[in-house]
């Protein structure tokens, strides 16, 4: 569950465009991450495929290193896992600062996952924190 949660809220290493000012940038982060927890949540691999630039590079809780395709191999594994249905993934408390064409991101997550038919089950809550490196190349 924690790895389908960390791919979801991502420890990346990606490109954005045009970090002009920091408070214009920090919204675009922040706006991207907006994005990133409502794709996880549809399903959506074509908002993941381009925010991950091509040297993305993800390290998962167990300490595994992945590169951009097989982390979107791995996110669309767990998105057919039918052990479970989540039913909230978001992300709070995001700090974001902007030196230069690098970014510092640090958040915390959370979601929440039911099996998918037992309808009287109680909601599961994982949580935990994350922080990314942007670059601006």
């Amino acid at each position: 569950m924690k790895k389908l949660i960390a791919i979801a809220t991502l420890t990346i290493l990606s490109t954005f465009a045009a970090f002009a000012q920091n408070s214009k940038d920090e919204q675009e982060i922040l706006k991207i991450h907006s994005s990133l927890d409502q794709a996880f949540l549809k399903k959506e691999a074509p908002v993941f495929e381009r925010v991950y630039a091509d040297d993305y590079i993800y390290s998962s809780p167990s300490g595994k290193m992945m590169n951009r395709v097989e982390t979107l191999e791995d996110l669309r594994k767990e998105w057919a896992n039918t052990n479970y249905k989540v039913l909230t993934s978001t992300t709070d408390d995001i700090k974001v600062k902007v030196s230069g064409n690098m970014a510092l991101v640090t958040a915390n997550w959370t979601s929440t996952t039911v099996p998918p038919n037992d309808a009287n089950a109680d909601p599961h809550k994982d949580t935990g924190r994350y922080r990314e490196f942007m670059k601006n190349v």
